[in-house]
């Protein structure tokens, strides 16, 4: 992801969390799948996951996402900001 390269090898921002919500959610999917846990329920499970995870983040800085989420709206609101939303609770 380009955020982390600038993040990492740029240096620049280290302020900011960077959570890729794409690499998270496959690995997480990877070990409830190794746990046997069927498809639907690992979906919600890291739905679940996500939301308390940006919950306690935006308790702490602003939470910005990339992209609209119906999943995720459904508990916050997406303010635009620029070219990105500003995760908000409802």
């Amino acid at each position: 992801m380009i955020l982390e390269y600038f993040q990492e090898v740029e240096g620049l921002r280290p302020d900011v969390t960077i959570f890729n919500r794409s690499r998270y959610e496959v690995a997480e999917y990877h070990k409830l799948w190794a746990a046997g846990i069927p498809h639907e329920d690992a979906v919600t499970q890291i739905q679940v996951s996500e939301r308390n995870l940006i919950t306690s983040a935006y308790h702490e800085r602003p939470v910005f996402d990339m992209e609209y989420d119906a999943n995720l709206a459904a508990e916050f609101e997406y303010q635009p900001v620029g070219r990105v939303f500003q995760l908000a609770p409802k």
